[in-house]
């Protein structure tokens, strides 16, 4: 593993996101993912009010449901379109991140 990530750095560390393994601090990596729960990958499907405060977010959560949701503390409303693939909290759903593409 250690060869492929030199192999990897020898491109750009800015390209890969990869740092050299002496750099690498595993033990406050292995707390940071306790901490942090892991998000749910759904899709933004319709926005309910749109460009409002009470603007709400109906997210298709394959295999389960639909959810209507509200946004977690670090996303914006300008960040979420319709169409939008986003990651949600497990536990009340709420939209944490927004990814880039419309797939």
């Amino acid at each position: 593993m250690a060869k492929k990530v030199n192999d990897l750095r020898g491109i750009k560390e800015s390209d890969t996101g990869l740092a050299a393994p002496s750099q690498w601090d595993l033990v406050s990596d292995k707390q940071m993912m306790q901490e942090e729960q892991p998000l749910k990958v759904t899709r933004c499907t319709k926005i309910i009010n749109p460009n409002s405060e009470d603007a709400k977010y109906v997210i298709n959560v394959k295999q389960i449901a639909k959810f209507v949701v509200g946004l977690g503390d670090k996303v914006s409303p300008t960040d979420i379109e319709e169409g939008m693939c986003v990651g949600v909290d497990r536990n009340k759903y709420q939209i944490q991140i927004p990814f880039a593409t419309k797939d």
